[in-house]
């Protein structure tokens, strides 16, 4: 998908995700496995789908020389912020991707009963390694 940036629009749009369902399968039954209650399950693995074919969709899209950066056409007349954000930012986009994985699984994981925090506690926004 990367090499032809062009097929990354249609292989989404037409995505044949019934090929994954055993994937799926596996997937679902780690989770279970592992104590990842069974009605977030779809949001998991939804969730992991959707950031890892956007990431694909997105480096895709990128011209050969933006590869290596995660906005590269932030201009710093047009965009001081972004770039502010850019400059302020030491992972490059493979490990932002990873780290973006990471946070929403933790994220999900604040849901499992054992984890859940009361909003307005303590606890509340606590990060969770």
């Amino acid at each position: 998908m990367l090499r032809h940036a062009h097929a990354a629009p249609i292989l989404l749009e037409f995505m044949p995700r019934e090929v994954f369902t055993p994937v799926y399968e596996t997937s679902a039954t780690f989770l279970e496995e592992v104590g990842i209650p069974l009605h977030l399950h779809v949001l998991v693995l939804d969730g992991l789908d959707r950031l890892t074919l956007g990431a694909a969709l997105t480096d895709a899209m990128k011209a050969p020389s933006g590869q290596d950066r995660v906005f590269p056409h932030a201009d710093p007349q047009q965009h001081p912020a972004l770039v502010r954000a850019i400059g302020d930012n030491a992972l490059d986009p493979e490990a932002l991707w990873a780290e973006s994985v990471r946070t929403f699984l933790r994220g999900i994981d604040t849901l499992r009963p054992e984890t859940a925090v009361t909003p307005g506690t303590p606890d509340a926004g606590a990060t969770r390694e």
